[in-house]
């Protein structure tokens, strides 16, 4: 049995009314009105794009898709924020996906 796909990231308020949510292996990102929002925009592109990637027997090469340094460096900066103090401003997330199955979307 394949294990499943560990996807990490973090969202942060762009605006008052604004919020990211960025993935940083596979490099992805959504906005939403809501860190809630983000979030669940997130998990739609997730699939989606795993989906596609699956579908065009690709996975690998579509989960190799990593950000760039600023961004890593910003989601290990967030990450180490969290354990030192509340995350109000900012939110770390995890998201595990079962692995497609090659071939088909």
């Amino acid at each position: 049995m394949d294990k499943p796909i560990v996807l990490r990231g973090f969202v942060i308020r762009q605006t008052d009314e604004q919020f990211a949510a960025v993935c940083v292996k596979p490099f992805l990102a959504t906005e939403g009105r809501t860190r809630e929002q983000a979030v669940h925009k997130m998990q739609q592109l997730i699939r989606a794009y795993l989906s596609d990637a699956a579908a065009n027997n690709d996975l690998d090469g579509a989960l190799s898709r990593r950000a760039p340094l600023a961004v890593w460096l910003q989601y290990y900066r967030f990450k180490a924020l969290h354990y030192v103090k509340s995350m109000s401003p900012l939110e770390i997330f995890k998201i595990i996906e079962k692995r497609p199955t090659l071939g088909h979307a």
